[in-house]
């Protein structure tokens, strides 16, 4: 392999017919790098390389203009070098992937080429649909214009998909996820924390148990969220956030959750076929579990659950969160009522009693519950449980 070192001014570098590796320097550079397998080498160049449709920017020290197909880029070491692939053009798009190391450009109605890309950390895409991959450094992915996929990885990432219709990507990541109602996702295992902007979708990995929808910082976050409630349902994979500070509301398709966590506002919350668990947290919300064995907690706020199918459990931490309606507590089915016993303050479940005629249930003077169905044998001792 020939090595090609160029100046620090303006150079015209020429490879031979075989492979080739051209050592980035200063200056604005033309390389033709010819037959062979070539290579690009700015490890050394101490300036943040950026790929560009028309060339190489080499921070502030020059931009390279290759005149055929470059087969590896390495960018220069400890930089933030980045893939930007913004072009007026409607025929091309990108298939980054800074994991693999690889970058794929497709002109419609030509060959798709493979371009090697290493020490990469940041990607913008075109105006077409893209696919872009992080690796496991802190990156800034952006999908620009068009329906693009961008799959999330470890470190911190910022994503944002831009216009179009876009999915935040971590299904294969083999750790729980949450999402944040600001927009935030925390990855598990440590894997860090990563800012989403400008999504419509958000997939997470469905092989992982708990992955959690939690609005409950709105009141947090009053500039962005405000006073905003949500629809959230796990069955239709919808999540519809009311009353922004705009007057709007902005809807999105959450896949693969498992838990929500609402508002301090009244919410309506549905699950799905899974064990789920849903939190009302403030407010009067509306909980309804679907099938599986989900657990069910209002929080603040005169709340109705529903359990549906399947052993449920509704949760009660303190007396004064205020009375909760119980629409289908079935004792045949497993459904249980945990009580906080700290919470309360209770001894025993002796302390709670039922009123059968219309279906109330007491912590000694203090009703907290009424179980709207009535379930015909309801015993305090038995279908209550202290925790």
């Amino acid at each position: 392999m020939a090595t090609i070192i160029g100046t620090d001014g303006n150079d015209i570098l020429v490879g031979t017919a075989k492979d080739d590796r051209f050592i980035g320097s200063a200056g604005n550079d033309t390389i033709a790098g010819g037959d062979g397998s070539d290579i690009i080498d700015y490890s050394d160049l101490g300036q943040p390389v950026m790929i560009q449709p028309a060339g190489f920017q080499k921070g502030t020290v020059g931009t390279d203009t290759p005149k055929d197909v470059v087969e590896t880029l390495i960018g220069a070491t400890r930089q933030a070098n980045s893939i930007d692939a913004t072009i007026d053009a409607t025929n091309v798009s990108i298939i980054a992937d800074l994991s693999k190391e690889k970058l794929e450009i497709k002109v419609a109605g030509s060959t798709r080429f493979a371009v090697a890309v290493k020490n990469f950390v940041d990607v913008t895409g075109t105006n077409q649909n893209g696919i872009i991959t992080g690796n496991a450094v802190d990156n800034q992915l952006s999908g620009s214009g068009g329906n693009d996929i961008i799959r999330g990885s470890a470190g911190n990432d910022s994503l944002n998909g831009e216009s179009g219709t876009d999915t935040a990507d971590y299904s294969k990541i083999d750790v729980s996820s949450t999402i944040f109602i600001d927009g935030t996702l925390k990855k598990g295992g440590g894997l860090g924390t990563d800012l989403l902007f400008n999504f419509e979708n958000v997939v997470v990995d469905a092989r992982a148990a708990n992955n959690t929808i939690d609005a409950s910082i709105s009141s947090s976050s009053p500039f962005i969220i405000g006073d905003a409630s949500v629809n959230a349902n796990l069955e239709t994979q919808s999540f519809i956030i009311n009353n922004l500070p705009s007057g709007n509301t902005a809807g999105f398709t959450f896949i693969n959750f498992d838990n929500i966590k609402g508002t301090n506002q009244s919410d309506t919350i549905v699950g799905d076929k899974q064990k789920n668990l849903l939190f009302g947290n403030g407010g009067n919300d509306t909980l309804s579990g679907k099938s599986g064995n989900d657990t069910l907690a209002g929080g603040l706020g005169t709340d109705t659950l529903t359990g549906g199918q399947d052993a449920d459990k509704f949760i009660f931490t303190s007396v004064l969160e205020g009375v909760d309606i119980i629409k289908d507590f079935k004792a045949v089915e497993g459904d249980k009522i945990q009580v906080s016993q700290a919470g309360f303050g209770a001894i025993s479940t002796s302390d709670f009693s039922y009123d059968p005629l219309n279906g109330s249930l007491f912590f000694q003077e203090s009703r907290f519950a009424i179980v709207e169905n009535k379930p015909i044998g309801f015993q305090a001792n038995l279908d209550i449980q202290l925790v």
